[in-house]
């Protein structure tokens, strides 16, 4: 017993850490704005659709596919539709919605079957921002 509650802990402290590192991404990628505990942490192309197609799980779930979007939206017109489906039907202003959330404004990458090219370019769009912070 006392080994499986050491697993236990040790893995509880690593989702932890894991939880303060993302939401440092987080607080850097959206103006330094604690925006955290009002929206939900979303995966900017749907896991269910991703899942579909065979993409990796870490991929699935990396800080390249991952926004902070409203409960609302996220819950209700968002789940689960393809995000290029989504952003020209529900974003009422794209661009403004692209450059709050660092999406790479080729909308040729905005299908499922281009997820790798899309968290490539996205990546470049993260580490461009949280630059700023240390130039």
């Amino acid at each position: 017993m006392k080994m499986f509650s050491l697993h236990f802990r040790v893995f509880l402290k690593t989702n932890i850490l894991c939880l303060q590192v993302l939401n440092s991404y987080f607080y850097l990628m959206y103006e330094r704005a604690k925006t955290i505990r009002t929206n939900d942490i979303d995966h900017v192309m749907p896991k269910n659709i991703l899942e579909e197609k065979g993409f990796d799980w870490n991929l699935i779930n990396s800080i390249k596919n991952f926004q902070l979007l409203d409960y609302g939206t996220n819950r209700g017109e968002k789940n689960g539709k393809s995000f290029k489906e989504w952003i020209n039907t529900y974003v009422k202003d794209k661009s403004n919605y692209i450059k709050i959330h660092l999406i790479p404004s080729d909308e040729t990458l905005w299908e499922e079957d281009k997820f790798k090219e899309f968290i490539e370019e996205r990546a470049k769009l993260i580490i461009s921002k949280i630059d700023q912070y240390f130039n």
